[in-house]
């Protein structure tokens, strides 16, 4: 993997996942799973905070990022937490096993973890990365022939 293409996996974090808030909507579901964790609170319904969430996590486009890419998001913990993937796992969480909204619970707050380390490490990695790459010219690191990613527009 080239410098550029590690730099370019981080804009596409701050693009697809901090501008497209799926941490604020991971964390918008895990509220409500709180909530309704509580004895003697009034349960509510959490539909719509789930169908967000998952409208987010269709949209991240992880067919834009090559397979280098791609490993790093899943070192990093944040690949398994989006995309169809993300999805998967979410449904299972919710639905597919008997629900038992503690251990719901648990699981969204694991992924909002993971994604939010994931990010720290994008921002650390894009801050020191910036210090280093000075012109168009970049350092290949490695032998992975994939085409660095480029953010659209």
């Amino acid at each position: 993997m080239q410098v550029e293409e590690l730099y370019d996996l981080t804009s596409w974090i701050q693009a697809e996942i901090v501008e497209k808030q799926i941490v604020q909507k991971y964390q918008q579901l895990h509220k409500v799973l709180q909530v309704n964790t509580q004895p003697n609170q009034q349960k509510q319904p959490f539909e719509e905070q789930k169908e967000q969430l998952i409208k987010a996590l269709q949209s991240v486009a992880l067919v834009e990022l090559s397979n280098g890419q791609i490993e790093v998001l899943k070192e990093i913990g944040i690949a398994n937490n989006v995309g169809q993937e993300g999805v998967d796992l979410l449904e299972d969480t919710l639905f597919r096993n008997a629900l038992d909204i503690a251990h719901a619970a648990e699981r969204v707050q694991q992924s909002i973890q993971k994604i939010s380390e994931g990010v720290q490490w994008s921002q650390q990695t894009r801050d020191l990365l910036t210090k280093i790459i000075t012109t168009e010219e970049v350092t290949e690191i490695g032998n992975d022939p994939a085409p660095p990613f480029r953010t659209p527009g």
